[in-house]
C-alpha cells in the first residue's frame, strides 16, 4: 500500500506475480511498478479505482495477459516516463461499461457531451513521457466515453497488433496538449469539436482555441492551458478503430501514427484526423468508410500518405454534406498535405477527393467513382480542387468523365490542376 496504491514493485530486482486475483477500489493505482521493478499478472481482473489500474514508471516494466481492467479514473493502463508494458489478450473497459459509478469530473464514462462540459473521462491505455513504450496485443478497449481508448504523446512510442478499440470518444488519439493550471499536468482533450477540454473537476470547462490554451472565460483560469510536449508515436497492425463517437484516429502536435490493414469504420466524425506542424498519418492497405464525417480529413499543417487504401461511404452523420464533410478524403490548410498512391474512392456522401484553402493533394493511380453529388453535377465528382488548393493527378488515375460514373473533376476558380499520364 503507497499513497493509496494497492500493490507497488519498487527497486531493481523487486517483482509482483499474480495468476488469477483481484483487485478493485484503489485511489492511485491497482498495481504500479518503477526503478527497475517488474509486475507479470495472468487472469486477472483490475477494477474501480480513481488512478490507474496499472501504472509502470521509471525503468519498470509490467506484462499482463488475459486480465480485465474496468473503471479506472485516469486510465486502465498508464505508462509513464521510462515504463515498459506489454499487454496480450487483454480486455480494457472504462467506467461507463464497467459500473455506474458517478466519476465527479474524473471517471471514464460520462459521455461525450459531459467531456466537453464537465470534463469527466480517463482512457484505456495512456502512454506519455520520454522513453515509455507499449506493446499490445489481440486486446479488446471499448467504453470510454470521456477520451481515447487508446492514447500517445510526446516521447511515448505504442505498437497495437489485432486490437480493437471501440465505442470511445476517439479509438486513438496520437499527440495532445496539457492543463498546467495548479500543478494539475493532466491531459487535455482534443475533441472532435476541436475544443480541448481538461478532464479534471476543478479544470473540467470548455477551453478556447486562444494561444496560449485558456480555459474558461473566468480570471481564475486564464492562461492556464500551454501546448505540452510534441510528438508521440502510434504503429498499428490489424486493427479496428470502429463505432466511435469522433474520430477513429485522431494525430495532432507533431506525432505520427503507421496503421497497416486497419479499419477505420462507423466513427462519428472523420475515419483519420490528422493536423498541426509535423504531424504525419501514413495509412496502408487500410479502409476508411461508412464514418460520419471524412473518411480521411487533413488540416493545416498536417500530412497523410494513403497507400492501397478503399474510402468508401463516408458522410453518413446527419448534416455532413451541409457542414462541407462527407467526402472520401479532404485537405484543407496552411501546409495540409496528401500523398495517395492506389487507392479508390467511391459512394462518398460529396466528392472522392476535395482539396482547398493552400491544401494540396499528389495522386497516383487513383480511381474515383459514384461519389456524391456537388450543385448541379449529375453522378457526382471525383476530384475537387476548390480555392487556393493544388491537385496533381499522375499515373492513369481514373476518375471519369465529369457528370459520368467515374466521378470527373471541378476546378473552382484560384484552384490549381495538373494533370499527367
Amino acid at each position: 500500500m503507497d499513497n493509496g496504491g494497492c500493490s507497488q514493485a519498487k527497486g531493481k530486482g523487486c517483482r509482483i506475480t499474480a495468476d488469477s486475483c483481484t483487485v478493485e477500489g484503489c485511489s492511485v493505482a491497482a498495481l504500479a511498478s518503477a526503478n527497475d521493478a517488474s509486475v507479470r499478472l495472468s487472469d486477472c481482473t483490475l477494477s474501480g479505482g480513481a488512478g490507474h489500474g496499472l501504472c509502470v514508471r521509471d525503468n519498470g516494466s509490467c506484462s499482463a495477459s488475459r486480465c480485465t481492467l474496468s473503471g479506472f479514473g485516469v486510465a486502465c493502463a498508464g505508462v509513464l516516463t521510462g515504463g515498459a508494458l506489454e499487454l496480450s489478450g487483454c480486455t480494457l473497459r472504462g467506467r461507463a461499461n464497467a459500473s455506474s459509478q458517478e466519476g465527479n469530473g474524473s471517471g471514464n464514462g460520462s459521455g461525450a457531451a459531459g467531456a466537453v462540459e464537465g470534463g469527466g473521462g480517463g482512457g484505456g491505455v495512456v502512454v506519455e513521457g520520454k522513453g515509455s513504450s507499449a506493446v499490445v496485443k489481440g486486446c479488446s478497449l471499448g467504453g470510454y466515453t470521456g477520451w481515447a481508448a487508446l492514447a500517445v504523446a510526446a516521447g511515448g512510442t505504442c505498437t497495437a497488433e489485432d486490437c480493437q478499440m471501440t465505442g470511445s470518444l476517439q479509438g486513438a488519439q496520437v499527440g495532445w496538449v496539457l492543463c498546467r493550471y495548479g500543478g494539475c499536468n493532466h491531459r487535455v482533450q482534443v475533441l472532435s469539436t476541436h475544443t480541448p477540454c481538461c478532464p479534471q473537476a476543478f479544470c473540467g470547462r470548455a477551453v478556447t482555441q486562444a494561444k496560449p490554451y485558456s480555459c474558461c472565460p473566468t480570471t481564475r483560469f486564464l492562461n492556464t492551458l500551454q501546448v505540452g510536449p510534441r510528438g508521440g508515436r502510434l504503429h498499428a497492425a490489424r486493427c479496428s478503430l470502429a463505432d466511435n463517437a469522433g474520430e477513429g484516429l485522431a494525430v495532432g502536435e507533431g506525432a505520427t501514427a503507421e496503421l497497416r490493414e486497419c479499419s477505420l469504420t462507423g466513427n462519428g466524425a472523420a475515419g483519420a484526423r490528422v493536423g498541426g506542424v509535423g504531424s504525419t498519418a501514413v495509412l496502408r492497405s487500410c479502409g476508411a468508410k461508412a464514418n460520419g464525417g471524412d473518411g480521411v480529413r487533413v488540416e493545416a499543417g498536417g500530412w497523410a500518405n494513403l497507400d492501397s487504401c478503399e474510402v468508401h461511404g463516408n458522410g453518413a452523420g446527419a448534416g455532413a454534406g451541409a457542414a462541407g464533410e462527407g467526402c472520401g478524403l479532404a485537405v484543407a490548410g496552411a501546409g495540409a498535405r496528401a500523398t495517395v498512391i492506389g487507392s479508390g474512392f467511391e459512394g462518398n456522401r460529396r466528392s472522392g477527393v476535395r482539396v482547398e484553402e493552400s491544401g494540396a493533394v499528389v495522386m497516383k493511380k487513383c480511381r474515383t467513382a459514384g461519389n456524391g453529388e456537388r450543385g448541379g453535377v449529375v453522378g457526382g465528382v471525383g476530384v475537387e480542387v476548390g480555392p487556393r488548393g493544388q491537385a496533381d493527378l499522375s499515373g492513369a488515375c481514373d476518375v471519369g468523365e465529369e457528370g459520368g460514373a467515374g466521378g470527373g473533376v471541378v476546378v473552382s476558380d484560384h484552384g490549381c490542376l495538373k494533370r499527367s499520364s
